[in-house]
C-alpha cells in the first residue's frame, strides 16, 4: 500500500477549496496522514495496515479522542481517494466511525474481582445465582442485557454460551470452568421450583436467572444486586457489570490474547471499538518494549 504524495496536496486543496476548512485544521489533517504514512509498510493489505495502526496507537497510550480524531482524519482522506478513483477499495469502509463517550470504568484487580465474588452468599439460593452471574459475567465479558436475556437453551454442557448480542447476532462463548459449575449448580438447584423456597414458584420456565418471584431479571434488578454484593465484600470502589465486561477484556489483552478474539468474544462489529475499550497498562507496555526491541 503506497500513498502518492500529490494525492494529499489534492486532497489539502479540496479541503481549502471546497470544505473551506482553517489552516488549523489543514496542518492536523496533514499531521495525521503523515504518521499513518509513515507507519505504512509495502506489500500489506489496505484494512490490515490501517487496523494494525489504530491498534498500536492504543497500546502507545494515546487518548481516545485522539485516536478518534485520526481515525476520522484517515477516513476522510481515504474517502476522497476512493472517489477520485485513485484507489479501487476504501480501507476505512469496512470499520465503523465511533463517537466519544464516557470514560470507561477502571479495570479490576484479579484480587478485587476474587474478594467481590467471594461475597456472595451461597448458601442462599438467591445468594448462588449472584455468584453465578458474577462469575458468569467476568468469565465471558457479556452485557448485562445479555446475561437477563439467557435461556437455558442457550447453556450447553459443553461449557459454551450462545449469547445474543446487539441486532440479534448470535456468538458461541466459552465459560470458565468455575463459572460452569456455579451456573449448573444454581439452575439444578430444587429451591428453584419450591413454592415455599425464596423464589416462590417458577413463572418463567426459559430464562436463566430469575428474581425473588420467579421472573425474568431486569438490569437494574442485576445492578442492584451488585450494589448489595460490593457493600457485602468491603470494596470501597464502585462495581458494575460493565466493570466485569472490561476488566474481563484487559486481562485477557494484557495476558496475551489476541485482540480479534477478545472482539468475538465481546461481540463487537468494528475492531476499533475493541482496540479503544480495553486498555493496556503502562507496566505491560514497557515491559513488551523491552522484550521486543532488539536495542532495549
Amino acid at each position: 500500500m503506497e500513498i502518492d504524495k500529490a494525492w494529499i496536496l489534492a486532497f489539502e486543496k479540496y479541503l481549502v477549496d471546497v470544505r473551506r476548512v482553517s489552516p488549523h485544521t489543514i496542518r492536523a489533517y496533514r499531521g495525521d496522514i503523515a504518521d499513518f504514512v509513515r507507519f505504512l509498510k509495502e506489500g500489506k493489505p489496505a484494512l490490515e495496515q490501517v487496523r494494525a495502526y489504530l491498534f498500536r496507537l492504543h497500546t502507545e497510550g494515546k487518548k481516545k479522542k485522539t485516536i478518534l480524531r485520526r481515525f476520522s482524519s484517515l477516513a476522510h482522506f481515504f474517502s476522497y481517494l476512493h472517489e477520485k478513483g485513485w484507489i479501487s477499495e476504501d480501507p476505512f469502509g469496512h470499520l465503523d466511525r465511533q463517537k466519544p463517550d464516557k470514560a470507561l470504568p477502571r479495570a479490576l484487580t484479579v484480587e478485587e474481582i476474587r474478594i467481590f465474588v467471594e461475597a456472595a452468599d451461597t448458601k442462599e439460593l438467591l445468594g448462588l445465582r449472584d455468584r453465578a452471574i458474577i462469575e458468569l459475567l467476568y468469565a465471558t465479558g457479556m452485557r448485562v442485557s445479555e446475561l437477563i436475556a439467557l435461556n437455558r437453551e442457550n447453556i450447553s454442557s459443553d461449557g459454551w454460551v450462545t449469547v445474543l448480542g446487539k441486532g440479534r447476532k448470535e456468538r458461541r462463548v466459552p465459560v470458565t470452568g468455575i463459572a460452569h459449575r456455579y451456573l449448573v449448580a444454581y439452575l439444578n438447584d430444587p429451591r428453584r421450583y419450591r413454592d415455599e423456597g425464596s423464589i416462590k414458584k417458577q413463572k418463567d420456565e426459559k430464562a436463566v436467572f430469575l428474581n425473588a418471584k420467579g421472573k425474568r431479571l431486569t438490569t437494574r434488578s442485576v445492578d442492584r444486586m451488585f450494589q448489595d454484593v460490593r457493600k457485602k465484600s468491603g470494596l470501597a470502589r464502585p462495581i458494575s457489570p460493565h466493570a466485569l465486561r472490561h476488566s474481563m477484556a484487559t486481562h485477557l489483552l494484557e495476558n496475551g490474547a489476541n485482540i480479534r478474539v477478545i472482539q468475538t468474544l465481546l461481540g463487537h462489529s468494528s475492531l476499533l471499538t475493541t482496540t479503544l475499550y480495553t486498555k493496556v497498562s503502562t507496566a505491560l507496555r514497557e515491559a513488551a518494549y523491552f522484550d521486543a526491541h532488539p536495542l532495549a
